[in-house]
């Protein structure tokens, strides 16, 4: 069986709800307030591969409202894995089990309905594991209860190994452990490992390379001399204890000390955000998933560890009259409660990290294509529209009425111009040049808008042709029309030349007149996108990356 996921009931504050974790993804992360159950999730997996088949057996204050009519219950979910030629017929399926008081247990396809399990395939397997052949509907209910304990038995054994790293974190003295006892000699043996040991040099490298990193700091080396009671900084002639750059420093550490400490493993964090800023909450989360090989279970109260949610199953927990609820993050607006639990507003975060302003919906479309292909390319490293930026509209004409200013009393009739850049201080415009020809000057709220790009650090991105759509490869537009019954064949589109008009002049020589693209500029939008596969036309790649990097760049 190839455990997906786990879930407890009736533990400590955890209810009939179950709180459950999912091992498809590399982090499971549980967020919330104080005494939402966090932790006591945490306990329950720790317990869970401590005790095996008999984590059941707590003691009074881990019983649910300490009442022993709710004994802790599991839920398991993974692919079943069969051997005898009746099971190899259907293993690879997804099975699902939850442990009930009456049945003791049931079984279904997660696909299926809760009685799946009566005329299941799955069944007669375990007929033929456990019992002879024949066996009765009777015989099957009154050994069932059995039937489930060795069955999880033998799942549990295979369930990989469980360490949990407390919230109370400290280098100190003494043989190793997870808390930060015993770092130091630690470090010093994986800087210098003993014979059929080498591998862990490769973990002294890692540590090392992450605290270059964040303490912007390319050629610092870690030292630890003789007697292994400091660690030391050196950065070029400069040699520092570690005592000299703070606590938060000294966290980074005992955690990544920690999690290379083992490979393949589930790992439990509680509160890794203790002392460290929220650039170093992030880059910690980006260590865990791309330099280690564990799963994490994260218990936090930081809204700075949703930054990666494509990687993580979040759960968000509160209580309601002492019992612990649930819910898996799936949406906007969920994710919105997770912050308004946390106390967190839209002027603490600012939404996402960049705001993109573009004149309208077609603009959007294309300049989302244009990143997905800088990525698929490798040009630039992954963004993520609603984590690392977001795209807003301006409206056309209505840039008139809007100003990226920093200060509005440099504004001529401040009272009529609508100010951006407190909506998102990182920010950039794009804007159709609108020129007939290479030497047309732009208009005079264009040329405000740049100067006020200027002054105050925003990005502008003033498009080298006539418009977005120029932008565009012939190739990619004839595709387009032509998905639609309509050829375009032969059409030449210029620098500084209207799209429509491009299209009506292929149109003279044509028996079917195309429908304009100004009128359905959406519609053709969503057909062109998908046909688009470079970004060489004109200035567009420059100025895509410089775009790109600079979200990349940008901090709250």
């Amino acid at each position: 069986m190839q455990i997906q996921k786990v879930g407890f009931r009736y533990y400590k504050s955890i209810g009939d709800q179950a709180v459950e974790l999912d091992f498809a993804k590399r982090i499971n992360l549980l967020i919330g307030p104080n005494n939402a159950g966090k932790s006591n999730a945490i306990s329950a997996l720790v317990k869970l591969f401590e005790k095996r088949a008999n984590w059941r057996q707590t003691v009074e204050l881990e019983l649910h409202k300490r009442g022993a009519e709710n004994p802790p219950m599991l839920n398991i979910e993974g692919i079943f894995q069969g051997t005898t030629e009746k099971q190899k017929a259907f293993s690879g399926e997804v099975w699902r089990f939850e442990e009930q008081k009456k049945p003791s247990l049931m079984w279904r396809n997660p696909f299926d309905t809760w009685d799946h399990y009566k005329k299941s395939n799955l069944k007669l397997a375990i007929q033929e594991t456990y019992f002879q052949s024949g066996v009765s509907e009777k015989q099957w209910s009154e050994t069932v209860s059995s039937i489930a304990d060795q069955i999880i038995k033998g799942w549990l054994y295979e369930f990989t190994q469980v360490v949990s790293i407390p919230a109370f974190r400290r280098i100190s003295d003494g043989g190793y452990e997870l808390a930060g006892n015993g770092v130091v000699p630690l470090l010093a043996a994986w800087k210098t490992p003993e014979i059929g040991k080498d591998s862990d040099r490769s973990k002294f490298e890692s540590v090392q390379q992450f605290l270059r990193q964040l303490v912007g700091m390319p050629d610092a080396e870690l030292e630890v001399p003789p007697e292994k009671s400091e660690i030391i900084i050196r950065n070029s002639d400069l040699r520092l204890p570690l005592l000299n750059y703070g606590s938060g420093m000294h966290q980074l550490i005992i955690l990544a000390i920690a999690v290379l400490e083992y490979s393949e493993a589930i790992i439990c964090l509680e509160e890794p955000e203790v002392h460290l800023h929220p650039r170093l909450q992030r880059a910690f989360l980006n260590f865990l998933i791309d330099k280690t090989s564990n799963q994490y279970v994260i218990a936090t109260h930081s809204p700075f560890f949703l930054s990666r949610p494509s990687e993580c199953h979040i759960i968000r927990l509160w209580t309601e009259e002492g019992v612990t609820k649930n819910e898996v993050i799936t949406t906007t607006q969920q994710s919105l409660d997770i912050l308004r639990d946390l106390g967190v507003s839209a002027s603490d975060i600012m939404q996402t990290r960049f705001v993109i302003w573009v004149e309208g919906p077609s603009d959007a479309i294309y300049l989302r294509r244009w990143i997905e292909i800088a990525i698929e390319l490798g040009l630039s490293q992954p963004i993520q529209e609603g984590v690392d930026f977001s795209i807003m509209f301006y409206g056309g004409r209505l840039l008139s009425h809007l100003s990226l200013n920093h200060d509005q009393t440099e504004v001529e009739d401040a009272l009529n111009v609508l100010p951006l850049l407190p909506i998102n201080r990182n920010a950039a415009v794009l804007i159709d040049s609108d020129k007939a020809n290479k030497s047309s000057e732009l208009n005079d709220t264009k040329s405000r808008i740049i100067d006020e790009c200027e002054k105050s650090g925003s990005l502008h991105w003033v498009t080298e042709g006539r418009e977005i759509e120029n932008y565009l490869p012939v190739t990619a537009i004839e595709a387009a029309y032509a998905e639609k019954n309509i050829s375009l064949s032969g059409l030449k589109f210029t620098t500084f030349a209207s799209i429509d008009n491009a299209i009506k002049k292929v149109a003279q020589s044509s028996s079917e007149k195309p429908p304009k693209y100004a009128d359905r500029k959406v519609y053709w939008a969503k057909a062109i996108a998908p046909h688009v596969k470079t970004i060489d036309q004109l200035d567009l790649s420059n100025k895509l990356l410089a775009l790109m990097q600079a979200i990349l760049k940008a901090h709250v």
